[in-house]
């Protein structure tokens, strides 16, 4: 309450942004994980080599 009263203080709302703080071969799994992730990193890196070649989002994946 003391942030809406009219000149008590002034504050700024911020966001942070992290990445890259674990490694890639760290992987949180459960007991009936099926994802390949060979194919699914061979599949991002081909994204992102046709990406750099031909623009920003040129290709996305499906669900986004």
């Amino acid at each position: 309450m003391d942030f809406r009263k009219e000149g008590s203080y002034q504050y700024k709302k911020a966001g942070v942004i992290v990445w890259n703080i674990v490694p890639d071969s760290a992987i949180q799994t459960n007991l009936f994980d099926t994802i390949d992730r060979d194919k699914q990193s061979q599949l991002a890196a081909a994204i992102e080599a046709i990406n750099r070649k031909n623009g920003h989002n040129t290709l996305i994946v499906a669900v986004q």
